[in-house]
Order: C-alpha cells, then sequence, then structure tokens
C-alpha cells in the first residue's frame, strides 16, 4: 500500500506541476523606441517573444540601415543638416525583474508605474516650456528645426528598416505599441 500512495504522490506533483506550467505569467516590459522614449506594457510570454525577436531582427540590421540613410542623407543637396546619427538608437526591450500570475495584477503595478512617471513627465514639460519661453526667435527656430531634422531621420531610418524586414517597424514616440505614457524623448 505504501507504494501505491507514493505512486498516486508522484503522480499528483507531475499533474500539478503540468498545471503550473501551463499557467499564463505576465510582465511589465519596458519598450524604448530609437529616439530614446520609453514606454511600458503588460504582456505574456508568448507576446514577449515576439516581441524580443522583433527587436533583435532589427538590431541585427540596424548599423548597415544607420549607414545607408547616412549616405543617402549626405547625397540629397536639399538637406541642409547633417544626420543626426548619435541622436537615432537601436529599439530597446527588458522585462521588469517580476512576474505575476494574474494580468490584473500586473495591470495594476503598471497604473502605479505609469502614475510616477506621469508626475516625472509633467515636471519636465514645465522645464522645456520655460526653456521655449526663455528662448529668442532665431534659438527657437533653430530648435525647432534640430526637432524636424530628427524627426525626418527616424523617419527615414524607420521606413528603410521596414523595407528590409518585410514588416512594419515601429516609429519613434507614435507606435510603441504600448500605453501613452512616454519618458525619455527627443
Amino acid at each position: 500500500m505504501q507504494v501505491k500512495s507514493k505512486v498516486i504522490f508522484f503522480l499528483g506533483m507531475v499533474m500539478l506541476a503540468g498545471v503550473l506550467q501551463a499557467a499564463e505569467m505576465f510582465y511589465i516590459v519596458k519598450l524604448t523606441d530609437m529616439s530614446g522614449s520609453s514606454v511600458y506594457k503588460v504582456m505574456n510570454d508568448e507576446e514577449y517573444k515576439a516581441a524580443y525577436k522583433e527587436v533583435q531582427d532589427e538590431m541585427k540590421i540596424f548599423n548597415s540601415v544607420m549607414a545607408q540613410c547616412k549616405k543617402e542623407w549626405s547625397a540629397d543637396k536639399t538637406k541642409e543638416s547633417s544626420f543626426p546619427s548619435s541622436k537615432i538608437k537601436a529599439r530597446k526591450i527588458a522585462k521588469s525583474g517580476a512576474t505575476y500570475p494574474l494580468k490584473e495584477k500586473a495591470e495594476a503595478k503598471l497604473e502605479r508605474l505609469d502614475e510616477g512617471l506621469t508626475e516625472d513627465l509633467k515636471a519636465e514639460e514645465e522645464k522645456n516650456t520655460k526653456k521655449v519661453k526663455a528662448m529668442d526667435d532665431r534659438s527657437r527656430a533653430r530648435e525647432e528645426e534640430r526637432i524636424n531634422t530628427l524627426s525626418a531621420a527616424l523617419e527615414m531610418v524607420s521606413a528603410k528598416m521596414g523595407e528590409q524586414l518585410s514588416r512594419p517597424v515601429p516609429k519613434p514616440g507614435v507606435d510603441s505599441g504600448a500605453s501613452a505614457k512616454k519618458k525619455g524623448g527627443h
């Protein structure tokens, strides 16, 4: 009888392990776009693996795409400024350390995280607004030109990466595939 109870116990443990393995786990994932802006999103393991693969595929071709874009930019005589390659970075993805068994718990944590980020963004926006108001017209025009140049370069890199990967590549600040909360940026 004792052997039978051990076998039943063992089978019960195997079944429990199977149930635990099949349970879906959720993560808070930080996605950083090519402009350096970060967004956070709740993902399950399958979504994370797919997003991770996309980012890895992009990283493989990033340097060659940047070189192509820089060359095209330099060849275009209508461009007055140089290609802002130092301001464009490969997309990144990172999981937070915590794993959540329920999506609701992960979303609640993300909401608390977003509240803190929102406060930081408000402070940063106030600082930028004061900075822009303090600028003279010439400085304001240069800053606007710098932002427009960076936006055009980011668009060019995103489009060229999309061509090479045969899929759309998220545009910085527009389609990061996550919540509307951003940190960092142009």
